[in-house]
């Protein structure tokens, strides 16, 4: 009988049932078929989970020989097969996704958590996002050649507030909550990462300039994307060999279509092009390591991994935050720049006061005090006790997810 669990959960015996494809670089991390056999005859090690984690994989498809036995020991109540894993984590293309599954919610009001920016400038920016990302399949005349240039001075206008609005919190936390949305995953996605990139590059001293510059980068470091066929950037299942090799041709394309229509310098068509390079050289397309990579590319990795991870796919239910932040620390220095990774962790607020969480225990609150960012205090929603998430008698009660976040 074929289940779905956590990858701690994996025992000696089983067999996994599906293709597991890592969530970061596309690799086949167990292939279907894999029988588990560990030195003890029990769980896996701590060891072969970190692995699992470390590629974005929490949950696998496994083939249990007494299935019963196993789901009543294990106290789970249903049995179901997801939707194939895929490698291809943040289609560009506009096409309606499913919407998110209907999961449990506390019969109250949720407070709205604050946004980095307010919804005028969010949907400024999804305007000028969209206008820039239509000019990758029209041919370059005099006329389009003047829309070019409105929606590049748009996309400029846009990042110059951003960077305004994010200065004046230079040393504050940057929230991005309230920016996610599933139903036009590609431009918000693409707000998300300026807005993290700005905040990081402006917390390492960056120019202003500089910073304006590096946040034009990251609102089009995707835009390659729109070259590549509907049905590979939509696909749900896993993708071909070539298929794979399409997707990854995304940063040059990106690069490539700047450079047709005389779209920013140099710098920012190299952190369009670069921004999957890894730190120890085994990204792409041109294979960069360490400091080679340039400095604007390895903040927009960042920022990019950081977003995809914790929003909303049809194959997929995002990370928490605390996953995605232990996810990314896990491959400093094999696929992220140190100092990069740092800042990006004095600057993301995981659980802004009002989110709402719910628990290991079934249970939800709302967020009153986050000063400890990994545990914080809640106000729960049944009762309005307090609840201090790092008190010794709740340790044994993990984050489930944040409710409302897609």
């Amino acid at each position: 009988m074929e289940i779905r669990i956590k990858v701690e959960d994996i025992s000696d015996g089983m067999v996994i049932r599906q293709d597991i494809i890592s969530e970061i670089d596309g690799t086949i991390i167990a292939k279907n078929g894999t029988k588990i056999s560990t030195e003890n005859g029990s769980k896996i090690s701590n060891l072969v989970v970190k692995k699992f984690h470390k590629h974005g994989i929490t949950h696998v498809v496994v083939n249990v020989d007494n299935a019963v036995s196993y789901l009543e020991k294990n106290n789970i109540d249903s049995v179901k097969k997801p939707e194939t894993i895929s490698s291809d984590k943040s289609p560009l293309k506009q096409e309606p996704l499913k919407p998110p599954p209907k999961l449990p919610k506390p019969d109250i009001d949720i407070p709205k958590a604050k946004s980095s920016i307010d919804d005028e400038l969010r949907e400024e920016a999804v305007d000028s996002i969209r206008s820039m990302f239509s000019l990758a399949n029209v041919p370059k005349t005099e006329e389009n050649m003047t829309t070019a240039y409105r929606a590049v001075k748009e996309v400029e206008d846009v990042v110059d507030k951003l960077t305004k609005s994010l200065s004046g919190e230079a040393d504050s936390f940057v929230c991005i909550a309230d920016i996610k949305s599933y139903d036009e995953y590609t431009y918000h996605h693409s707000i998300s990462v300026a807005i993290l990139s700005i905040a990081i590059g402006q917390s390492m001293g960056l120019s202003e300039y500089e910073v304006q510059q590096l946040g034009r980068s990251a609102i089009l470091h995707d835009i390659g994307k729109m070259m590549i066929p509907n049905e590979v950037i939509n696909k749900p299942g896993r993708l071909t060999e070539e298929e794979f090799i399409e997707i990854k041709n995304h940063p040059a394309y990106g690069a490539d279509l700047l450079a047709k229509w005389g779209i920013g310098d140099m710098a920012i068509r190299l952190g369009v092009l670069s921004h999957h390079e890894k730190m120890d050289g085994t990204g792409y397309p041109n294979k960069l390591k360490g400091k080679k990579i340039p400095l604007w590319a390895r903040i927009i990795s960042v920022a990019d991994v950081y977003d995809a991870v914790t929003s909303y796919r049809s194959y997929r239910v995002p990370m928490t935050p605390a996953e995605a932040v232990d996810l990314i620390s896990s491959q400093v220095g094999t696929a992220f720049d140190y100092e990069v990774v740092s800042v990006l962790l004095d600057k993301i607020e995981l659980y802004p006061i009002n989110t709402c969480l719910e628990l290991s225990n079934g249970r939800f609150g709302l967020v009153i005090d986050n000063e400890y960012p990994m545990r914080p205090v809640l106000k729960m929603t049944d009762t309005g006790e307090k609840l201090d998430l790092l008190g010794l008698e709740n340790l044994d009660i993990m984050i489930k997810r944040v409710v409302d976040s897609y």
